[in-house]
């Protein structure tokens, strides 16, 4: 009995709530129709009790088993109608009022056993008509709600319309559009209600990418992740962190690596150099790199025998930007901080030179791309481009489990 007495209640908290009312109006029209149906199964239950006492007390005169049942009757009844008057015209008081009288004569009916039995009649027959009016309350809210809901759609910016479908469509594809997806977000939110320090807040469950691809792990603090750089007002880091993948052994300081080097050396916005050196030949010693350097150069040779190896989030990488090189690439110093320049207006994009375009290859039946020059690209390969250091993160620690990394590291390309 609690519900159905605490129902109406939660009705007003949380639909008709003005925080509510004023931010998530159209909202609450999914709610005001559920309402209505609940509304129309009191009706119905009470009626069919009322009517079931009736008949109890008529045959076998058993009055305290028909106390209970009238007064449970009157009880639904009056909910009903509470229900009734309180989403058409929020009238809160009239409710605890009702809802007062319905629980006085629940609790009378086990109180007094051996109530008049002409008195129990009359108050059978007062809830048959409560009952009545109480389905004819319903007619009168859909009338309501037909009424309610399209002046209520037609008060809606299409600006608000298109955003709202904009978050319908992503909470679709991102969540809901198949069976996997539906897997992978039950087991995302048992993590979150699990390890409660590491729960995802509302923010990242409701804005793109979503929270499948944010990993509390890498951080515990929105602002650290490239997606929400403007909506929380933040700005990326002014340096970036080079990355260089080097696979040839490095016989003069002509080289195209040495000379890598120093184009990148001249921006005024690297923070450090890193060289990735994966080579069966040792890398050359200190001396013999540039020395005219304005940045200081580390070179990773430990546990280096991927590709994968240069999409590690090492620590050494300190700023929020990685410029992904290869050894044998040729930008100069301008072209290198143009691409920075672009990359922090799109902190959470890649942004790079070598661009390809990927197709259908009908003859073999798979996904191919080409490096043809069009106007289309849909592909920035990573042998001169910029990128957030948390897809670094993302790379080593959520494909660990899928054949990804195996593929990248078969083919030596990505």
């Amino acid at each position: 009995m609690l519900v159905f007495f605490f129902s109406p209640c939660f009705t007003y908290l949380f639909l008709f709530s003005p925080s509510f009312l004023h931010f998530n109006l159209p909202l609450s029209l999914p709610f005001l129709s559920f309402f209505s149906l609940f509304h129309f199964s009191l009706s119905s239950i009470s009626l069919f009790l009322s009517l079931s006492s009736i008949s109890l007390f008529l045959s076998l005169s058993s009055i305290s088993l028909f106390l209970s049942l009238s007064s449970i009757s009157l009880f639904l009844s009056l909910s009903s109608i509470s229900l009734f008057l309180f989403s058409s015209i929020f009238s809160f008081f009239i409710f605890s009022f009702l809802s007062f009288i319905s629980l006085f004569f629940f609790s009378l009916s086990f109180s007094l056993a051996f109530f008049p039995p002409f008195l129990s009649l009359s108050l059978s027959f007062l809830h048959f008509s409560l009952n009545l009016f109480s389905l004819t309350s319903f007619y009168f809210s859909l009338l309501h709600l037909n009424v309610f809901v399209p002046s209520i759609v037609r008060s809606i910016p299409e600006e608000q319309i298109l955003s709202l479908q904009q978050q319908t469509q992503f909470l679709w594809q991102t969540y809901f559009s198949n069976v996997e997806k539906i897997v992978t977000t039950v087991l995302e939110i048992l993590k979150d209600r699990i390890y409660s320090h590491m729960a995802r807040n509302q923010m990242l469950w409701n804005t793109m990418p979503g929270a499948h691809f944010i990993m509390p792990e890498y951080s515990d603090a929105a602002i650290t992740y490239p997606f929400y750089y403007k909506k929380l007002g933040r700005q990326p880091s002014a340096k970036f962190t080079a990355v260089i993948y080097a696979i040839s052994p490095v016989m003069a300081s002509s080289s195209s690596l040495f000379r890598l080097v120093r184009n990148v050396a001249k921006s005024a916005s690297v923070h450090k150099i890193l060289v990735i050196w994966h080579c069966d030949v040792s890398p050359p010693p200190p001396r013999k790199w540039p020395s005219d350097l304005a940045v200081p150069i580390l070179v990773k040779t430990r546990n280096i025998k991927t590709i994968s190896s240069r999409f590690f989030p090492y620590r050494d990488i300190e700023t929020d930007a990685v410029f992904s090189l290869d050894e044998d690439v040729l930008l100069t110093t301008d072209e290198i901080d143009f691409a920075f320049s672009v990359w922090k207006e799109f902190p959470e994009r890649i942004v790079g030179y070598p661009a390809r375009n990927h197709y259908w290859d009908d003859l073999r039946s798979k996904w191919s791309y080409t490096s043809k020059w069009t106007n289309d690209y849909s592909m920035v390969l990573t042998g001169a481009a910029i990128y957030h250091r948390y897809y670094n993160y993302l790379y080593t620690h959520l494909l660990n489990s899928y054949s990804v990394k195996s593929i990248v590291d078969q083919m030596q390309n990505f």
